[in-house]
């Protein structure tokens, strides 16, 4: 599947990450979540290094 994971969850390159926080905060089926809400949705299915910090 050509996919880097790291414990289980997908790695995300330095060019995705920031679409990835815009997706899981304001996309419609995301709703409009807070910080927290939002880190934890992330780090569910994926992993970068740094990704609390980003969110």
């Amino acid at each position: 599947d050509n996919l880097l994971c790291h414990m289980g969850h997908i790695c995300v390159p330095a060019s995705e990450q920031q679409k990835m926080i815009w997706e899981a905060h304001f996309s419609k089926t995301a709703g409009h979540f807070g910080v927290d809400k939002t880190l934890a949705v992330l780090q569910k299915h994926f992993y970068w290094p740094n990704l609390k910090t980003d969110v």
